[in-house]
């Protein structure tokens, strides 16, 4: 168990909010086919002072990272004032951007912040990346913003969601991400929108991809970890060490749960995070409420998540038929050899 593993396990133990995503806009410059928002256009935000407060409650109550996300975190005004606070608290900073808004200018502000810029890149065909965003132009704004920052030596890891139009370009962008120093993770969950439609999920992976995927190397599949899902402990970081908070200050257990505990404008952040009634039911799942689930034979190859079980087939304690599916290949895969 390293360091932050057990940061974590205590904070989960004490429900100590430890990572916290500050949702600054859900207003985009692109379009992309696979994400989780609705519509990527301005909802309503906590002013600059609110959000600056809620920077000293969070450090207070034990927060240890910050995600600043969006949307597109850099189209707000006031991205750099919050990111500059949130270092003077000694949060652990992580910005999460499409990188088409990276210059010089950008990269000079924030390197003396020191943060973990965590960038979305599809692939390294340029109609493939477009197709994805859905904005034409969009492939070498993001990739000289992502040489701008690795020549200045930021820490830089490059996100790869796969998807049925882009998992075979997998290797050339880890290519990219070795030629340039960045770090890189790929992944293959895709999730419902948060308000219920799923046409989004078209995208993702067929079962036989899906198995490909887990086969290759680069996938770092691995054996499943002995009783992940036979603990006594809670299932799930959402509302015991992890929440998200949308740009209109809506207190989110996760960024897939759609429903809020409380609002910002009208409570502080502890109110929320210690007297949420649908935070407390989500902290009291363990194993045994779990239907179905808590019996499969699959369990420990399972990628279960609370938020695609309620968004996807409507049942919070249920099985979640993409988790399910997961599972079947991760087992396929694990069987028949991948490293």
């Amino acid at each position: 168990m390293t360091g932050f593993d057990r940061l974590y396990a205590v904070a989960a133990e004490r429900t100590i909010p430890f990572e916290v995503t500050i949702e600054l806009t859900h207003r985009c410059n692109f379009q992309c086919r696979h994400c989780y928002l609705p519509a990527q256009r301005e909802v309503g935000r906590l002013s600059t002072a609110r959000t600056l407060r809620l920077l000293e409650e969070l450090a207070a109550m034990g927060t240890m990272r910050l995600v600043l996300s969006g949307g597109e975190p850099l189209l707000c005004s006031d991205w750099l004032e919050i990111a500059q606070r949130a270092r003077e608290l000694g949060l652990i900073l992580h910005i999460y951007t499409n990188g088409s808004l990276i210059n010089e200018d950008v990269v000079a502000a924030l390197r003396p912040l020191d943060p973990f810029m965590e960038v979305s890149l599809y692939s390294m065909d340029q109609e493939i990346f477009e197709n994805i965003t859905g904005v034409p132009g969009s492939f070498h704004p993001v990739i000289r913003g992502i040489e701008l920052m690795c020549e200045a030596e930021m820490k830089v890891s490059l996100k790869i969601p796969l998807m049925d139009c882009n998992w075979q370009g997998l290797d050339s962008v880890v290519r990219f991400a070795e030629t340039t120093g960045a770090e890189w993770s790929s992944y293959e969950k895709l999730v419902a929108r948060r308000d219920g439609r799923w046409e989004n999920l078209d995208l993702r992976l067929a079962h036989q991809d899906l198995t490909r995927y887990y086969r290759n190397p680069l996938s770092g599949c691995r054996p499943p970890e002995p009783g992940k899902l036979t603990c006594d402990g809670p299932l799930c970081a959402a509302a015991t060490r992890y929440c998200c908070i949308g740009p209109n200050g809506d207190v989110m257990a996760c960024n897939l749960l759609p429903v809020s505990g409380g609002n910002l404008n009208r409570k502080t952040f502890r109110e929320v995070w210690e007297s949420s009634e649908w935070f407390e039911e989500l902290r009291r799942v363990r194993v045994e409420d779990l239907h179905t689930c808590r019996s499969c034979d699959r369990l420990p190859f399972c990628g279960r998540c609370h938020a695609q079980a309620l968004v996807e087939d409507g049942d919070l304690l249920g099985p979640s038929r993409w988790a399910c599916e997961h599972a079947q290949a991760l087992e396929n895969a694990f069987r028949s050899g991948a490293r």
